[in-house]
Formats: structure tokens, sequence, C-alpha cells
């Protein structure tokens, strides 16, 4: 229960550091709970309908790992809103 308290404050904050009008954040993390990818909403920062901070993060641990197929590894998406 503390590695998802602590997984879910990094999701936060990256919400917090997104400047879209619905900030979110989003963490993946390895089968043996290391933080592979963290990321925020961008979509409109970067003129892109796509990408929201899941699929951010996903784009960034899919790079990481050199695979699309993540196995073994969890997300926490989180909305800023929702946090107060």
């Amino acid at each position: 229960m503390e590695n998802a308290k602590y997984f879910m404050r990094i999701a936060i904050e990256e919400a917090k550091n997104s400047s879209e009008s619905l900030p979110c954040g989003a963490v993946i993390v390895d089968e043996l709970g290391k933080v592979i990818a963290k990321a925020g909403n961008s979509a409109r920062k970067i003129h892109d309908a796509s990408a929201h901070a899941e699929i951010n993060a996903l784009r960034q641990a899919s790079s990481k790992i050199k695979n699309k197929e993540l196995r073994g590894s969890h997300g926490t998406p989180v909305r800023r809103g929702r946090t107060k």
C-alpha cells in the first residue's frame, strides 16, 4: 500500500506540472517497482489530441524498454481535480 501511495504522489506531481485545462498525470512501474515512465497531459501544448498523460507515459515506457509490450508493468493515472 505504501508503494501505491508513492506512485500516486508521482502521478499527482505530473498532473500539477501539466498546463492543460484538465491536468492529468500517469506513472508506469515495472514488476520490480521501478518507475519506467511518468507523464502529464500535453495535448494542447503540442497540438496532438492523443497526447493524454496515459498515452504519453505508454509511449515513454515503450521507447525506454524498446518494446511495445509492457508485460509486468502497472500504470497509475490520476486527474488533478480529483486529488483535492
